[in-house]
């Protein structure tokens, strides 16, 4: 798969979700992963590929470049939190506040 937009629809479709399932999993609209799998959008905050890539249970390196290993072991996923991710993308934590707040809750199982 060359592109991002085969990359999200073929997992997609491999874990038999729908748009609007995928949609609601990473708290998206279905028009942004209509968008994303169309190759309308070009880019996706990593906030965003993070959370897909965690949903649909794939590399997040891969889900966004198609190098490495699509599906990670259960010991090889990174232990990050969304803390770790806001300090690596700075600008995230000041413009989705409120949503990182809402994943936060959604990760810790609240």
């Amino acid at each position: 798969m060359r592109t991002f937009a085969e990359r999200v629809k073929y997992v997609r479709e491999e874990r038999k979700l729908s748009q609007a399932e995928l949609a609601r999993g990473i708290n998206v609209t279905r028009n942004a992963v209509s968008l994303w799998e169309n190759g309308s959008s070009k880019s996706m905050t990593p906030e965003n590929l993070f959370a897909a890539a965690d949903f649909l249970r794939v590399s997040a390196r891969w889900l966004a470049t198609g190098t490495g290993a699509i599906y990670l072991e259960n010991d090889d996923w990174p232990d990050w939190g969304l803390a770790d991710l806001f300090r690596m993308y700075p600008d995230l934590d000041r413009r989705n506040g409120e949503r990182r707040k809402a994943l936060d809750r959604r990760k810790n199982g609240h």
